[in-house]
């Protein structure tokens, strides 16, 4: 009798020990969820900005080519004479 009341006894605590492992691993999971969606949060800010920084280097190009164009056209060009053709264009 005293045996079947330990062994009952150790069921019991195996149960109990059980129980505090499922509360344990659905605590981490639940930590482990959270950080998965902070840092893929981090991941399309990073991307959304990536994305702005490369529509403002687009527009950069674009003015420091026409810029630089017209740098060039001034510079290069004698007073009083016609500024240089490109090839294939129609002569007047």
């Amino acid at each position: 009798m005293d045996l079947g009341k330990l062994v009952g006894g150790a069921a019991s605590q195996l149960q109990n020990l059980q129980q505090v492992c499922d509360v344990i691993n659905t605590n981490q999971l639940e930590k482990l969820y959270v950080e998965v969606e902070t840092n893929t949060k981090a991941l399309v800010d990073a991307g959304t900005a990536l994305e702005r920084s490369g529509a403002a280097l687009a527009v950069m190009n674009v003015v420091l080519a026409g810029s630089s164009r017209i740098i060039c056209w001034t510079s290069c060009r004698r007073p009083g004479s016609m500024p240089p053709r490109r090839s294939g264009s129609p002569s007047t």
